[in-house]
């Protein structure tokens, strides 16, 4: 009986994840190869258990950008009906990493430590998280069917994932990342535009009360839209407040100056406040 009822229970989550995960998937050449690949049908399926059905978008994200490393690593590689879990060996580790680099992309300028800049950084972390999670299924699997070559394999490929992993992919995505986010430029409105953007707020503002004021409309989206204005209006002003106080020169208050006085005028002040100290005793 308890046997029957994990069944269910799996055959139904099973169709939820095919309902909320796959089927609203893109239907590409990505998506097949999502569909076709046990491991990253696997680790879509741990996702959505933890995670759940509000969080589909972010998980069909991840096994799309798992599938496109595995089309790259296909892609030069001698077999082309190789799965995932064939690559999650210590021998095709460097074979993960060019791939990681070929899907973020190599810059031609190099960052100033020297290093080969990557166009998208961010997803290098993604792509690591996301080989470290299947190389870690790989192992439970091959740990619950006595697999020992397999369960060898995966140990072997997060050892030494652990060890070059940072220096070979991470620390030069941290460098790019850093040096981007640096030599971004700060792309500021014209006046003409946050003009029209302020006059259309305002009379849409002024519409919407003359509605809540008139009783004609009381619907929770009249009163839902003009929060939504509302909310735009404060935003833009103190964005622009904000951009002008970076550009408004900081007054620099000046220091009163440090009277330095004489060893003599110091003795004279103190026999004097003793004169007063000795008064006042009196």
């Amino acid at each position: 009986m308890l046997l029957l009822l994990e069944a269910r229970q799996e055959t139904e989550t099973n169709k939820d994840f095919y309902e909320f995960i796959i089927f609203p998937m893109l239907h590409d050449d990505v998506s097949k190869c999502v569909k076709t690949d046990p491991l990253i049908q696997k680790l879509g399926k741990v996702l959505f258990h933890r995670l759940g059905k509000e969080r589909g978008a972010d998980i069909r994200g991840r096994l799309r950008n798992l599938a496109r490393l595995l089309m790259e690593l296909k892609k030069h590689g001698p077999n082309q009906s190789l799965t995932l879990v064939d690559f999650i060996k210590p021998s095709a580790l460097d074979e993960c990493i060019t791939a990681t680099r070929n899907i973020c992309g190599v810059a031609g300028s190099k960052t100033l430590n020297g290093t080969q800049k990557l166009l998208k950084p961010a997803l290098t972390s993604k792509l690591g998280e996301l080989l470290k999670k299947v190389a870690a299924l790989k192992r439970a699997q091959s740990i619950r069917s006595v697999d020992e070559t397999k369960r060898k394999e995966s140990e072997d490929f997060i050892t030494l994932f652990d060890a070059e992993w940072t220096d070979e992919i991470s620390s030069i995505a941290r460098q790019s990342s850093s040096e981007a986010k640096y030599n971004k430029k700060d792309t500021l409105p014209l006046t003409r535009d946050l003009i029209k953007l302020k006059k259309h707020l305002d009379d849409q503002i002024l519409i919407l009360l003359k509605k809540l004021e008139g009783g004609k409309e009381t619907e929770r989206g009249t009163v839902r839209k003009l929060a939504e204005i509302l909310l735009a209006k404060i935003i833009s002003f103190n964005k622009r407040t904000s951009k002008n106080d970076e550009r408004r020169p900081k007054v620099i208050k000046k220091r009163k100056p440090v009277v330095k006085r004489s060893a003599a005028s110091v003795s004279e002040q103190s026999d004097s406040d003793q004169d007063a100290e000795n008064k006042g005793i009196k």
